[in-house]
């Protein structure tokens, strides 16, 4: 700074404030420069450009020490990662715990599937907290059995981060295991853990995060919070019967007094059996993870769905940032949050629209239903429920959004979304048998392509017959269907499992054009659709679910 005539104290302002990107206090001190460097025999446009290198070299400029010691623990973050993964995945994910929201631990548990490990396999495994396994902070644990090497092992979720699980309450939990063995049963847990200090909150946290299922089983966890008033009772009143125990042996009577007899302690309920009571199914068992971790560990409501939905949806959603602005996609994710608003102006005033956020297993994104689109799809938005979103990609507000146009629910993904069905019927004994097959395949389709042409989108047909030494294949031009579970259910009793395979619709031909702004396409994926295999195996009902998908 001193080319420029600016004094020492107010240089050392002006470095912090080209450090902190302070347009202000940048803008008020370099026509002080200037005008000192040219009084110092400096060019303006050589002054001008000597600012301007130093504004660029601030961007991101360190001295050789700083950077070494950058470079150092980069080298070293990669050995321990690459060689100690999971270790190293397990102090992250304990040091993100601590004070960041739970949005923020998404794209590290997403790191945890994709990283590899020095034998070659992937993905570091994140097990549900554990009664018995879990430390205060995320740990490595070992089976039964398994050798501890680098390339074994799983990261065990910590019990401190678990939501309203107070540090005190942790410790003390941890400690009694430490000093007093493994928890064998609710029962159990409560007469040995002070309820002062370890609340029926957290006892529910620990229950609903699945932390007693290595005691009593996941099914179970219904009966444990049936069971859960009177364990903490049978908790409190030994604790009672063991304090005046010993308030009777130190607390007798004077001299002379006959000695009180000493009660044998109370018999405990440990083998207490639990409640019989209908054990929570697995999306509700799973929103009850989520409640109290903050997101699904054990597993994820889109599990179930993944082959089926897998023609349907354009891309995931971690990758909508890098679509274009007003790209068209279609992505499969639930609910986490709806904001509802009201229109202020225009046609739609008073109306009301949405903020939500939507989430897969990977990420998160922001999205906006407008009045009109709120208003037909509105009630579709329960938490839990797996959808299917078709929409815009916004990136005009230098963050990604979804401008939602219509929601999917999973049970109507294949007759609103199915642009052809491929039907493929194996080789027949004669030709007179599979005329007849064909034949009978045919009416089939006619039949849905009536019944479901109200709200159901017309799909192609194509028809592959297996024969001695090669594959018919049959376009029909003149006829179409509408790709209902019940007509998937009915091919694959006529021809079997595995005879249809899905090819979903164009995000191009779901999404229309926004009115208000021109659509550019650059990054959005518009070319040929996934295709889906049918399975015969599980025959949902028409209208609820529908049909398991695999190979």
């Amino acid at each position: 700074m001193n080319s420029g005539g600016i004094p020492l104290r107010q240089a050392y302002t002006l470095i912090k404030a080209i450090s902190k990107k302070k347009e202000e206090i940048i803008n008020a001190q370099r026509p002080v420069f200037i005008d000192g460097a040219i009084e110092r025999g400096l060019e303006r446009a050589k002054a001008e450009q000597l600012f301007d290198h130093i504004l660029k070299f601030a961007g991101y400029g360190f001295n050789k020490s700083h950077s070494t010691g950058y470079a150092i623990i980069a080298f070293q973050t990669a050995y321990l990662k690459t060689y100690f993964p999971n270790q190293y995945m397990a102090a992250v994910l304990t040091f993100e715990s601590a004070a960041r929201k739970i949005a923020d631990w998404i794209p590290y548990l997403d790191d945890c599937r994709r990283t590899h490990f020095p034998d070659g396999h992937i993905g570091v495994e994140v097990r549900p907290p554990d009664l018995n396994l879990s430390d205060t902070d995320f740990s490595v644990v070992f089976d039964e059995g398994e050798v501890p090497t680098h390339n074994a092992g799983h990261v065990r979720f910590g019990l401190r981060a678990l939501k309203g699980a107070g540090d005190k309450a942790i410790d003390v939990i941890v400690d009694e295991r430490r000093e007093s063995g493994p928890y064998t049963s609710l029962f159990d847990f409560c007469e040995r853990v002070p309820s002062t200090t370890v609340n029926r909150a957290t006892m529910e946290a620990l229950i609903k995060a699945g932390a007693f299922d290595s005691v009593h089983g996941k099914e179970q966890r219904a009966a444990m919070m049936g069971a859960l008033d009177s364990a903490i009772r049978a908790g409190q009143t030994l604790a009672a019967d063991r304090a005046a125990g010993q308030g009777s042996l130190f607390g007798g009577g004077g001299a002379g007094s006959e000695p009180e007899p000493v009660e044998e302690e109370a018999p405990t309920r440990t083998d207490a059996p639990l409640p019989r009571l209908t054990p929570w199914s697995e999306q509700e068992a799973l929103a009850q993870e989520k409640e109290t971790l903050g997101f699904f560990v054990s597993g994820h409501p889109l599990d179930r769905w993944d082959a089926y939905l897998e023609p349907f949806i354009s891309d995931r959603i971690r990758r909508l940032q890098d679509h274009g602005d007003r790209a068209p996609v279609i992505v499969a994710g639930l609910v986490s949050g709806v904001r509802q608003r009201l229109v202020r102006s225009g046609k739609s005033a008073g109306q009301k629209m949405a903020m939500l956020t939507i989430e897969d297993r990977e990420a998160m994104v922001d999205a906006l239903m407008f009045s009109d689109a709120y208003a037909q799809y509105g009630e579709l938005l329960q938490p839990g429920d797996v959808l299917l979103f078709a929409g815009e990609v916004d990136q005009s507000r230098g963050t990604t959004c979804l401008l939602i146009q219509q929601i999917i629910p999973v049970s109507e993904a294949a007759e609103r979304l199915a642009a052809q069905i491929i039907i493929s019927i194996p080789e027949l004994v004669d030709e007179q048998e599979a005329q007849r097959t064909i034949s009978q395949l045919t009416g089939l389709l006619k039949q849905h392509s009536r019944m479901g042409r109200v709200r159901g989108k017309a799909a192609g047909i194509q028809i592959e017959v297996q024969a001695a030494d090669k594959t018919v294949t049959l376009e029909c031009i003149s006829l179409t269907t509408v790709v209902s579970n019940q007509l998937l259910s009915d091919i694959a009793d006529l021809l079997g499992p595995g005879s249809y395979r899905i090819v979903g619709a164009s995000p191009d031909q779901i999404v229309k054009p926004s009115r208000r702004f021109g659509r550019d396409r650059g990054n959005g994926k518009n070319g040929s659709k996934p295709q889906h295999t049918g399975i015969a195996d599980a025959k949902p009902e028409p209208s609820t679910k529908p049909i398991a998908a695999g190979s």
